[in-house]
């Protein structure tokens, strides 16, 4: 999921909504994507990508996992 702005990620988690539960694609995106949120907290055994994410405070993590990939990975010298 592209993740450069609050705007991208609702997208991407109203996206997901609509990924597990077809029937969901009628409602508003912010409803989609409060949607998206509470189908990874009740669900175990998914990987989400957060692509081109800027400015991570931190991560809440329960049995499920969350790759991280940020802006700074593109910048030529700079290493994982």
């Amino acid at each position: 999921m592209i993740a450069d702005s609050p705007t991208t990620i609702n997208t991407g988690l109203a996206e997901l909504a609509v990924a597990v539960a077809p029937q969901t694609a009628e409602l508003p995106s912010e409803h989609r994507a409060e949607l998206g949120v509470r189908w990874l907290a009740t669900h175990t055994g998914w990987l989400l990508v957060l692509d081109n994410l800027f400015g991570v405070c931190g991560v809440v993590q329960h049995d499920q996992h969350l790759l991280l990939r940020d802006q700074a990975a593109e910048q030529p010298g700079l290493r994982l």
